[in-house]
């Protein structure tokens, strides 16, 4: 027969015991609050990051611009213009041109 104080089941922290227990545990508690009311004192306002993050962003817009536009649009001159023909090789023909396959006109 159990009475109400055998409820020392396996896994099972009575009032008391669990009391103990966050009473051991009170200074590491108290230790990590003060820590964390430190760091929210010492981080930045939110002006400061919203300010930090705008810069951000406008850096990243200027960066994207200078990577969209060609090399030559970069430097402010105009792009160099390849000739339109190229000579061809002299040991390339018609004849090494065309695809395999493909029929010759």
């Amino acid at each position: 027969m159990r009475t109400a104080s055998s409820r020392a089941d396996e896994g099972y922290i009575d009032y008391v015991a669990r009391s103990r227990i966050e009473a051991s545990h009170w200074r590491e508690t108290q230790a990590e609050v003060l820590l964390h009311r430190a760091m929210l004192e010492q981080a930045p306002a939110k002006e400061e990051r919203v300010q930090r993050n705008q810069e951000r962003l406008e850096r990243s817009a200027q960066l994207r611009r200078l990577l969209a536009a060609s090399p030559a649009e970069s430097r402010g001159r105009p792009p160099r213009r390849w000739p339109s023909t190229l000579p061809l090789p002299s040991w390339s023909s018609s004849a090494a041109l065309s695809l395999p396959g493909s029929v010759s006109q």
